[in-house]
């Protein structure tokens, strides 16, 4: 009986740890231009989402507006109150494995490490949710 109970906890475990595993990979990759950037200097933010299929989302963007201010970004970007909101529905209702968000600038105007974070909520072309990890830069 006790061997029973250690194999099914050893079981359990090896379950848990390989899903929080593979749940830890985000699909967002968000990619600088730089790393470092000076008071007054612009960086370009590109942001992907990569090898989920996706046909619909809401992204937000947050930052610290104490070290950087947004500039500009695509077209169906809207910027409040320090984060940025992104919509995205593919023409066709289709899946997408890969999308391609867009660029958006932020200048530096203080020195300091700042994190820019990208959240949102993704859907399938069967309007079902997918759970897809929030993504960081450092800059």
């Amino acid at each position: 009986m006790k061997n029973r109970i250690k194999i099914l906890i050893a079981f359990f475990l090896t379950l848990f740890l390989n899903t929080n595993i593979c749940s830890a990979q985000s699909q967002i990759k968000i990619i600088s231009e730089k790393e470092i950037i000076q008071k007054d200097e612009t960086v370009e933010i590109k942001i992907e989402i990569n090898d989920i299929p996706i046909a619909a989302f809401t992204l937000e963007i947050y930052w610290d507006n104490s070290k950087l201010e947004y500039m500009q970004g695509p077209e169906n970007s809207n910027y409040s109150n320090n984060r940025i909101l992104y919509t995205w529905v593919n023409n066709n209702g289709r899946n997408m494995q890969t999308v391609d968000v867009g660029t958006f600038v932020f200048k530096g105007i203080e020195d300091g490490t700042a994190n820019i974070t990208v959240t949102g909520e993704f859907y399938n072309e069967n309007g079902e949710e997918i759970e897809i990890e929030s993504s960081s830069l450092e800059i």
